[in-house]
């Protein structure tokens, strides 16, 4: 508990920290895998074909009505920058109107807070599900944070429910490349002041006197509103083809009754 006292204790005097990815693992390590029975995620994440070539590239989460790209760390570590304009840059299937998961305003409703808590009552904290990853990491996926409800955020032993053996095996669902292992991987996220993040272990925070052109790294996850598959539109190609079709159909009608008339 002194590591995790420290890293927390860092995190309050440094919010930008869980950005960095940290080449030091602070806990025994578990890679994340698919696991049965955890959360949610086995009804609510539904897989979507966008592009129709028998690959799933999204998975549809019914709970949230948004769609999930599968790939969870597309580039990779990438600037705020650079993820950023290849989210704006990216379309598939004829969708591009794709986005970072959004965090909504203060949990207070009135100001944010970056005092650190367990709980989800402050705007730095773990426990918090009220945000798109924070939902996805916690009910989803039903992975928990280091310490449960009710643990003192200012006295490190006293943690309730807190990890065994260091921590447990974390569930990343179906995607791909979703880093909830041992190091301290970050995850970028769009917030109404400019950018917050959610780390490896469900810390999640907003950076409310930062420049957005900074340049640390963070993976990514991508999302759009609503179901691909219930609001599909089509290609331009697929589009014309319909249209021709239906010029044609309406041609071969037309002579049909004509030579019934004659």
């Amino acid at each position: 508990m002194l590591q995790d006292f420290f890293q927390h204790s860092l995190r309050r005097a440094f919010p930008l920290l869980p950005l960095m990815v940290l080449a030091v693992s602070w806990v025994s390590s578990a890679h994340a895998v698919p696991v049965p029975g955890q959360g949610t995620w086995e009804t609510t994440l539904h897989a979507r074909d966008i592009d129709h070539d028998g690959v799933t590239d999204a998975y549809y989460d019914s709970a949230l009505n948004i769609t999930w790209l599968a790939n969870a760390s597309p580039l990779g570590v990438a600037s705020w920058e650079d993820t950023n304009a290849w989210i704006a840059a990216y379309s598939i299937g004829g969708f591009s109107d794709w986005r970072l998961p959004f965090m909504p305003g203060p949990v207070n409703g009135r100001f944010w807070n970056r005092e650190f808590s367990w709980d989800g009552s402050t705007d730095n904290s773990y426990n918090n599900s009220r945000t798109e990853m924070g939902h996805l990491f916690y009910l989803t996926l039903g992975n928990l944070a280091p310490c449960g409800l009710g643990s003192d955020p200012n006295i490190p032993h006293d943690c309730i429910n807190q990890w065994p053996n260091g921590r447990p095996e974390m569930n990343t669902g179906p995607f791909e490349g979703l880093h909830l292992g041992p190091s301290d991987y970050s995850y970028w996220a769009n917030s109404p002041i400019g950018y917050g993040g959610i780390d490896s272990n469900g810390y999640q925070f907003v950076c409310v006197f930062c420049d957005n052109t900074i340049s640390l790294g963070a993976h990514f996850m991508v999302v759009r509103n609503g179901d691909v598959q219930a609001s599909a539109v089509p290609e331009p190609d697929t589009l014309a083809m319909a249209l021709v079709g239906s010029l044609a159909a309406v041609a071969i009608s037309a002579r049909r009754r004509r030579t019934a008339g004659s």
